[in-house]
């Protein structure tokens, strides 16, 4: 990745890749301090860099290692699957291998018309007046954070690399629901590079705004993959992805469908406390009904906060899960896939959730659980109790 992806998060830092650490300590420098180019071909990404080539582990890496010793595949493999061309030269050139940026992960602000249950004021708007009134930021702090404090100068920067580009994703916040990515696609078009991969983590809710209809734009391009960052259906899913509309949801998915033919689409909720028990049923509903391939449902498990890990729920419970998943394993080997591959990497998937179970959350880590839970049940209206029977006896 540091060969290819450039990386700028919701405060302008230049990290390794959104899975790194946001961390001061852990950035290669910040594009309204430097030029883009100063930033790729400083010190502290050379440093990044040589490590990788000594076969040296960084922390920074630090859930692309979890991950692969669980079993489960890797932003780290599945970037290299993806540009195992720039591979091969960066294993013959080493140091001495001229790069530029062709992966694109510009994060221009936190604007968000959702607060998920498991997220926070940092990369969600929404999230402000909550996180004002549980301590978490301070009275005179805004809700809108931005990435570019002169985006006219960004913009001069990146748009005589969009050509060459190979790979554009779009986060948040909503990437959907801001004018940056817009004129993003309006370069590519106005270039011609139509065949760029067009990458989306998106909640999924809008298709449209102000002015801009993203269908109208996709029909344009060839090659989009959008991940919907859906934890749960309905009531629940509701819930877990506050202000978010269920049937909303499903309406944008039947019109994807329709318009859309080309559009490669999944699933990619976040295994917790409050989800990890309707996971398999929602795999399974998704799959019924139409709405994607078995392959296309990937659940990653949730590392930070940590009081919403599945080991936090209740030990018996976490035991009453596993022969649920055990049977969700044998559902999925009797489906029909792409390719073994596939199948492999959906089992593990799934496999990886098996590993947190058994084992018991730190007393500190419960406590905190239920206090954040009542708080937030206080300030929004809700009963995680109701929803949620499984965890009855911590409230």
């Amino acid at each position: 990745m540091p060969w290819v992806h450039l990386h700028v998060s919701q405060n302008g830092n230049v990290i390794p890749c959104c899975q790194a650490p946001p961390h001061k300590v852990h950035r290669f420098g910040n594009v309204n301090e430097n030029s883009v180019s100063e930033n790729w071909k400083g010190e502290a990404i050379d440093s990044f860099r040589q490590k990788m080539l000594s076969n040296e582990r960084d922390h920074c890496c630090k859930q692309c290692y979890l991950k692969e010793e669980s079993g489960a595949k890797s932003l780290r493999e599945i970037t290299n699957e993806k540009f195992s061309t720039e591979v091969s030269e960066v294993q013959k050139k080493g140091m001495a291998y001229e790069s530029v940026p062709i992966h694109f992960d510009v994060r221009f602000s936190n604007a968000c018309n959702l607060k998920c249950r498991i997220c926070g004021p940092w990369v969600s708007s929404q999230w402000h007046k909550d996180s004002i009134a549980m301590g978490m930021r301070k009275k005179d702090s805004r809700a809108l954070s931005v990435a570019l404090h002169d985006e006219a100068s960004f913009f001069e920067q990146i748009l005589p690399l969009l050509p060459k580009a190979k790979e554009f994703y779009f986060a948040g916040g909503e990437p959907l629901m801001m004018k940056q990515h817009y004129k993003v696609l309006d370069a590519l078009i106005a270039f011609g590079n139509t065949s760029i991969r067009l990458s989306y983590n998106t909640n999924f809710s809008i298709l449209e705004f102000k002015n801009y209809k993203v269908i109208d734009y996709w029909k344009q391009f060839k090659n989009i993959h959008v991940t919907a960052s859906l934890d749960g259906e309905a009531e629940q899913g509701e819930f877990l992805r506050k202000n978010i509309k269920w049937a909303e949801v499903t309406q944008n998915r039947e019109l994807c469908i329709q318009e859309l033919p080309h559009l490669n689409f999944q699933i990619a909720p976040t295994a917790c406390i409050f989800n990890v028990s309707q996971l398999p049923q929602f795999h399974k509903n998704w799959v019924n009904n139409g709405y994607i391939k078995v392959e296309d449902f990937i659940p990653n498990i949730l590392i930070h906060p940590k009081e919403y890990q599945i080991n936090v729920l209740p030990l018996t419970e976490q035991k009453a899960l596993i022969p649920i998943y055990e049977a969700h394993l044998s559902w999925i080997l009797n489906q029909e896939f792409l390719d073994a591959e596939s199948r492999v990497e959906c089992l593990q998937q799934f496999q990886a959730i098996l590993a947190p179970l058994e084992t018991v959350a730190q007393t500190e880590i419960i406590t905190s659980f239920k206090e954040k839970s009542l708080l937030l049940d206080s300030l929004r209206n809700e009963d995680t109790s109701h929803l949620f029977k499984e965890l009855n006896e911590f409230f």
